[in-house]
């Protein structure tokens, strides 16, 4: 943690404005249990509480831009202080950004019409988009500036659900939910790239090997291309499920070349290696299953297996290291994550050999995922909502 603060003035600002990191990932992750649920409760029984907005639409619309972006903006305006020696977002200003991320979930418990929502939601990827554009143009950090049109498109996608949900706009709404999880696996594929081996080689003491600049670039593209597919057309093409294919294989070489199975006796580093298993597994599954129903279903295996993995994972790394601890000494998280790998499994694969019992088995993902993340609150809140435990700033 760079030392870019000024302790007196930092001492003046409430713990958990210190920094995006502190509010977003113990508000980020309270809003999923929540989100999950209400709707494994809806799931079960239809019309159990009212929202302003299609529950199935309002579940998949806030695990991804209310869940899973919360973590993700917390993430960059955290991680742009270390790339660019700037320091971070705090105080008043971020408050101001935690704020429009919260009305815009408690827009849809009120009467207020959808576009209201719209603005909110885009305000708050606005901020975060210039929170971090804004440091990393100025300081020139070139390798950065990536996130910038990543961002931009998260926003376009994001709009288009709300357009979809108007009947404005063309893409049917699944392809739209398709496309924003394809999003978050491009937005894993490279912040995974840049960190999994980065940590795996200073843990473990071993050289890993470099994944070739034309196959990182390579890997980035197909994505590119893949997100514009789904969104078109879906994944039911030939085209979509050779980028799907093409896309899965260079991710296990990648994979490969990380050498998880060396930290299977370090549950905060293996759980990224394992987690991020589950992207290539997905692709590949994506891109050979044929059957519809089936195929569906490999949707969760990116949402709770890679997404909510790789982010249980990162958010507490990331919360020990950045309050001032030892990432490898914290509190016991091996069974946190057995509970959510079971959660992914149970959810795709249990309902897809055992139908009869989908209504239990959601509600077992759903409890899987609430005691994980709940756990994650709890045993990690206190350190997020007090100072460092060194005493530094941040």
């Amino acid at each position: 943690m760079l030392n870019v603060t000024d302790k007196q003035k930092e001492d003046k600002i409430p713990p958990l404005l210190r920094l995006g990191f502190r509010p977003f990932f113990l508000f980020g992750a309270l809003y999923s249990c929540l989100v999950i649920i209400i709707w494994s409760g809806l799931y079960t029984h239809p019309g159990m509480v009212s929202l302003t907005v299609p529950s199935l639409w309002w579940h998949a619309h806030e695990m991804l831009f209310g869940f899973s972006m919360a973590i993700v903006g917390g993430f960059l305006m955290t991680a742009v202080q270390n790339w660019t020696g700037v320091p971070g977002t705090r105080g008043s200003k971020l408050f101001a950004i935690f704020s429009l991320w919260l009305l815009a979930r408690l827009s849809f418990w009120v009467d207020v019409p959808v576009w209201a929502s719209l603005v909110l939601d885009t305000l708050f990827m606005a901020c975060v988009a210039w929170s971090l554009g804004y440091r990393v143009v100025v300081t020139k950090r070139q390798r950065n500036y990536i996130f910038i049109p990543v961002l931009a498109i998260a926003a376009l996608l994001n709009a288009l659900s709300y357009g979809a949900l108007l009947g404005e706009v063309a893409p049917p709404i699944n392809q739209v939910w398709h496309s924003t999880l394809l999003w978050f696996m491009l937005l894993i594929s490279v912040m995974g790239g840049r960190v999994i081996p980065f940590f795996t080689e200073k843990k473990l003491g071993i050289q890993v090997s470099s994944t070739p600049v034309w196959l990182e670039r390579a890997i980035i593209a197909v994505f590119v291309l893949l997100i514009g597919v789904t969104l078109v057309s879906g994944t039911d093409n030939m085209v979509a499920r050779g980028l799907l294919l093409t896309a899965g294989i260079a991710q296990c070489v990648r994979l490969y070349c990380w050498k998880g199975w060396k930290a299977y006796q370090v549950p905060m580093l293996f759980s990224l290696h394992l987690f991020y298993l589950f992207l290539p597994f997905g692709l590949i599954l994506k891109a050979v299953v044929i059957n519809p129903w089936a195929s569906n279903l490999i949707w969760h295996l990116f949402a709770i297996g890679a997404l909510g993995g790789v982010v249980l994972a990162m958010i507490a790394r990331v919360t020990l290291g950045h309050t001032g601890r030892n990432v490898y000494q914290g509190p016991a998280v091996s069974w946190l994550f057995y509970a959510l790998l079971i959660s992914a499994l149970v959810r795709v694969f249990g309902i897809w050999f055992w139908p009869v019992y989908t209504l239990e088995l959601v509600a077992v993902s759903a409890l899987l995922w609430t005691i994980s993340y709940g756990w994650f609150a709890v045993r990690f809140g206190p350190m997020l909502s007090q100072a460092r435990a060194d005493g530094a700033a941040g």
